[in-house]
């Protein structure tokens, strides 16, 4: 649970150092989006891109179930697309994201692997 927790703390804040805490060196990205670097560098550049894109990004856990060594984490995110996505720069409307985690830890209370449900938008409607 400690690992769920710093990891939505780095998604809230972009504070690399919640990501290094919570995420085991050998992490895995069970459903790793096309371009995405696999590891804990993975969720470190996808910070930095999305931030990007919406600087005022935040992220609530709206839910956390525990279950052996694993958590389940329903997150949402929240901000404006204020900056740049791609080539689209955006105009400032609400931009809101949820994602569903099952994480795993290891025995250093680190989360070793995860699977991701994500309801991302269409960047056309961002």
């Amino acid at each position: 649970m400690t690992a769920a927790r710093r990891y939505a703390a780095f998604w809230n804040t972009g504070d690399a150092s919640y990501a290094q805490a919570a995420l085991a060196p050998d992490f895995i990205d069970r459903t790793l989006p096309a371009g995405r670097p696999q590891g804990p560098t993975g969720p470190l550049a996808a910070s930095q891109a999305f931030r990007k894109a919406v600087p005022d990004l935040r992220a609530e856990i709206d839910e956390m179930v525990v279950f052996g060594d694993r958590v389940s984490v329903h997150l949402h995110f929240h901000g404006h697309f204020s900056g740049q996505f791609g080539n689209v720069q955006g105009q400032g409307p609400r931009a809101g994201i949820d994602d569903d985690s099952v994480a795993i830890a290891d025995r250093r209370n680190r989360t070793a692997a995860c699977r991701l449900r994500r309801d991302v938008p269409d960047q056309d409607a961002m």
